[in-house]
């Protein structure tokens, strides 16, 4: 019992000795004994320089989100202004910019089958890589865009784009040529044949009151 009272009194004495010792006198770790909790033994080290948390350092905005283009779609504030990285499919026209003609909007599509759209806006020359525009019968070439998403860009209007500044070819292009489907065309047919039944039908009712 008394062998525990007196380990009980040396950790405390320890401790308002180390309290004491930092908070009034400045000392450092290395001046406080080395049974203390912050003292000079091994488990008492000071922390790195380098490995210390600086709390005034801003934080670091470049870092490269790999996003969908149906995360863009649904974004909050937050992706407002990052770096964004995405793959799609560009699908219609290319449109020169009317403020900057050395600069023209795409439409890129997401390829995972959701079929969420952005619209981007990079350099002309960049967008001559592009060699097939994707529409009916066409599958349009495939780019890994990098770039600056704005949720409401003060350039163009408030719109939701992809400013590029980094545009890589995926995959090229490719026509499609799509399969016959006997179900699609067998509609339309019937639909036909109704209709000429119904002319018949209207012709010689006019040849009886005739």
């Amino acid at each position: 019992m008394r062998r525990r009272v007196r380990q009980l009194a040396k950790l405390t004495a320890a401790a308002l000795l180390t309290a004491a010792c930092l908070g009034f006198t400045g000392c450092s770790p290395e001046d406080l004994p080395e049974d203390s909790p912050q003292g000079g033994g091994a488990q008492g080290q000071e922390t790195p320089v380098e490995n210390r948390l600086n709390p005034s350092q801003l934080p670091d905005s470049s870092f490269i989100y790999d996003a969908t283009i149906k995360s863009l779609e649904s974004a909050d504030s937050y992706m407002d202004g990052q770096t964004v990285q995405v793959v799609g499919e560009v699908v219609g026209d290319r449109v020169i910019s009317e403020k900057d003609p050395a600069y023209s909007w795409i439409t890129l599509e997401a390829v995972d089958g959701t079929y969420a759209e952005v619209s981007v806006y990079l350099s002309a020359r960049t967008s001559d890589a592009i060699d097939t525009y994707g529409a009916y019968g066409r599958h349009g070439t495939t780019l890994q865009v990098r770039g600056t998403f704005n949720l409401a860009c003060a350039d163009h209007e408030g719109l939701s784009d992809l400013h590029a500044t980094s545009v890589e070819v995926v995959a090229k292009g490719y026509e499609i040529t799509p399969p016959f489907n006997m179900s699609q065309v067998v509609p339309g047919i019937l639909l036909v044949l109704v209709g000429l039944g119904l002319m018949l039908a209207f012709r010689r009712l006019q040849e009886r009151e005739l």
